[in-house]
């Protein structure tokens, strides 16, 4: 699991730094660096529930600005909140993020998943004059 190898990670400079300590205050300083510094270590799985966060939200916002922005969508295209090709994107970024071993993997999923999204034109069916 990759949060407790940063734990660890963090652990073993801590002591490093106690073992390296030559009197009672550096034992001290060394104990509160290193356990700041554990506490400070980010969860990758709250990192991929934000990057999904923005994914989800990046969708909204475009399938909207699409679908407003296309005179000739009904009405029930304009309610949808997400046609297939949004959503396959979605699929796809979720998967990329969550295949993601650290948070700049995280990152340049969320990235490349919003830029495919972006990429994606609204379809809307042809209405018959008649």
């Amino acid at each position: 699991m990759r949060l407790n190898k940063q734990h660890k990670t963090q652990q073993q400079k801590a002591n490093q730094a106690i073992d390296a300590a030559t009197d009672n205050a550096g034992v001290a300083t060394a104990q509160t660096d290193g356990i700041a510094a554990i506490e400070a270590v980010t969860p990758t799985v709250a990192v991929k529930a934000a990057a999904k966060a923005e994914v989800a939200k990046k969708i909204s916002r475009k399938k909207l600005t699409a679908l407003e922005g296309t005179p000739n969508a009904t009405k029930e295209e304009k309610k949808m909140r997400l046609n297939k090709q949004h959503k396959t994107q979605q699929q796809k970024a979720n998967q990329a993020i969550d295949a993601a071993t650290d948070n700049a993997g995280v990152a340049t999923a969320q990235t490349d998943g919003i830029a495919a999204i972006e990429a994606v034109t609204p379809t809307v069916a042809v209405k018959s004059s008649g």
